[in-house]
């Protein structure tokens, strides 16, 4: 088929690794760290706590977001955990929705008991570095193979030929991560 992309590529990067998507992902996450430190000395020239303001987010953010994220997952995935339940605390499936759901209930909840803390300047900080991060997430996915849609013979469908991947080998899919 002549009107497709070719991916070759295997979603094993090294031996007990992540795949791309989680490679790219943490890529992302640390320019979304980045971008918002340049926002934060942007917006927040006026004010002295825009460093612990980050720091405070990630600390309550990252182990909420993880711990929904793999909560939403168990959820999402009954009948899995039902017959095996000692995967339930397993490394392993994580759900990217989850972990912003966890990530901005945890930090929503911790303003609310803290004093110092602004909700809303911690988003007005992060939320360009978070679309950046989505964004560059997606790269991953589409290399993975691991979110594809319907059977296409249009030309911007990919066909997966590693023997790795997590999509259907040798068959026309839609990359539905680039939508």
């Amino acid at each position: 088929m002549n009107n497709a992309f070719y991916i070759n590529v295997s979603p094993i990067i090294f031996k007990n690794w992540p795949d791309y998507r989680g490679l790219v992902r943490a890529y992302g996450s640390s320019g979304s760290h980045y971008r918002s430190k340049l926002g934060s000395l942007a917006s927040c020239q006026n004010q002295d706590n825009y460093p612990d303001t980050i720091l405070t987010g990630a600390l309550i953010g990252i182990p909420s977001g993880v711990i929904f994220s793999k909560v939403l997952h168990v959820i999402d995935q009954w009948r899995y955990y039902l017959e095996n339940p000692g995967r339930i605390l397993s490394g392993e499936g994580l759900t990217i929705w989850g972990a912003v759901i966890g990530a901005t209930i945890g930090v929503w909840a911790y303003s609310k008991i803290s004093k110092g803390f602004r909700f809303t300047l911690l988003g007005d900080l992060i939320a360009p570095g978070i679309i950046l991060s989505q964004a560059i997430g997606r790269v991953g996915c589409t290399f993975n193979g691991c979110c594809y849609g319907l059977e296409s013979h249009s030309w911007y469908s990919v066909i997966y030929t590693d023997p790795h991947t997590y999509a259907p080998i040798g068959i026309p899919v839609l990359p539905t991560p680039d939508f």
